[in-house]
């Protein structure tokens, strides 16, 4: 099942960082992401990953958006999967630290997460597919993660935030 994603307004700072990577402009499409303070876990570390993955999924959108070629933005797509994926190993030893009474069924999650990850990374890299279904599988990446950090990552919010006593 594919996210649904409905996030319109771009992040502040993702012209910039659009330029330093070789994107020609960030378009004011409908599907750039936007972090919300209601994402927030309560650990910074988490959170500051978060917000730079959902800037790099902003900049490969913008690459879809702006007629990159097809290489520059399956690397993109690449670099995307990998970042996240380290994430998670992040994420899990952050969790381990802490006793996360349900880090099992959060690692199951990254693990699924991870698959679908790889396989619309494939379908991306799959010269056979139509070009439409190829962008379509790159802008599904975005409501991928948003839809990880929405679903999975806040069940642990009140776990990090009775941790530090708030």
């Amino acid at each position: 099942m594919r996210p649904t994603l409905r996030m319109v307004a771009s992040s502040a700072d993702a012209p910039e960082r659009a330029r330093t990577e070789g994107v020609s402009e960030v378009a004011s499409e409908p599907f750039q992401l936007r972090w919300s303070d209601s994402f927030e876990t309560g650990n910074a570390e988490i959170d500051a990953v978060h917000r730079k993955l959902i800037l790099d999924c902003n900049i490969l959108l913008a690459m879809i958006s702006s007629g990159s070629s097809w290489a520059m933005i399956t690397a993109r797509a690449k670099r995307v999967v990998e970042d996240c994926i380290a994430h998670f190993k992040l994420e899990e030893s952050i969790l381990a630290r802490s006793q996360f009474s349900r880090l099992a069924e959060h690692k199951v999650e990254h693990k699924r997460l991870e698959e679908e990850m790889r396989s619309a990374l494939a379908r991306i890299e799959n010269r056979e597919e139509l070009f439409v279904d190829r962008v379509e599988h790159a802008r599904w990446l975005g409501g991928l993660l948003i839809n990880a950090i929405v679903r999975n990552d806040l069940d642990f919010r009140s776990h990090i935030l009775n941790e530090q006593g708030r």
